[in-house]
């Protein structure tokens, strides 16, 4: 497939021992670059930024290479990239379990509409702030209003409720056989209640229901809470990831 710029498209780019993949980087339509390199980083993330043409607004992957592609990318000082390490968890989608709220019938979790867009703004955007440093301004806020809608067309993202939405989830990367959930959130007044886990579990669910075998999923290493509710989901435990943002 090429990449058109379309959600979820991206500009791959890996390095060979014979027929064996040893390095990839992937510079999505997000702007994100997704990094797994042991070795030969520096070549292969600056082709795929160079590839692509997309400006370089974060890196993720196992933190060492993180920090490592935004020194090989040049594109602007460390200083001006936030983000600390995290966890990666993984799920084999034979594996998914119902979240305890969601098969007790106290949340229900479906698609976002265009219609959940702007509480979903405000979410967002405080997670932005929270979670990257973000100052919160009507730019930020048209940026994720235009981020949402596209999601929204792509049947990306996802929102929990009970008389009301409680929390959101979406479709960070889409790369079949494998899907990874970003922006999971909930308000301060639903967190530690299971919530964030419901939206997550309807990403899932329908990625499973295309095909897609396995998932991946990051939490902050100290949000204990939420890694239990993911393991209950059928996630293994977690190791070491990170994602820095341009944050300048």
């Amino acid at each position: 497939m090429f990449d058109q710029g379309y959600p979820f498209q991206g500009t791959y780019v890996a390095a060979w021992d014979g027929a064996t993949i040893v390095a990839l980087a992937v510079h999505y339509s997000n702007n994100v670059m997704v990094v797994q390199a042991p070795q030969s980083l520096t070549p292969i993330v600056r082709m795929a930024a160079s590839e692509s043409r997309r400006p370089v607004m974060a890196v993720q992957g196992p933190w060492p290479q993180v920090e490592a592609a935004v020194g090989a990318l040049g594109i602007a000082p460390r200083n001006k990239f936030v983000g600390k390490p995290q966890s990666l968890s993984t799920l084999d989608m034979g594996k998914l379990q119902v979240p305890e709220v969601m098969g007790r019938g106290e949340v229900t979790a479906r698609k976002a509409t265009m219609d959940d867009i702007p509480t979903l703004v405000s979410w967002i955007s405080e997670m932005h702030v929270q979670s990257n440093g973000a100052t919160d301004s009507p730019e930020l806020r048209d940026y994720v209003e235009q981020e949402l809608q596209q999601q929204v067309q792509a049947s990306g993202l996802f929102v929990a409720e009970t008389d009301h939405i409680v929390a959101t989830a979406c479709y960070e990367i889409w790369s079949p056989p494998t899907v990874k959930i970003g922006s999971v959130y909930a308000p301060p007044e639903y967190k530690d209640k299971g919530y964030a886990a419901c939206a997550v579990y309807a990403a899932l669910e329908l990625a499973r229901s295309h095909g897609v075998q396995r998932a991946a999923i990051l939490c902050d290493r100290n949000n204990m809470a939420l890694q239990r509710s993911y393991r209950a989901m059928g996630f293994m435990a977690p190791n070491d990831y990170g994602v820095l943002r341009y944050a300048g």
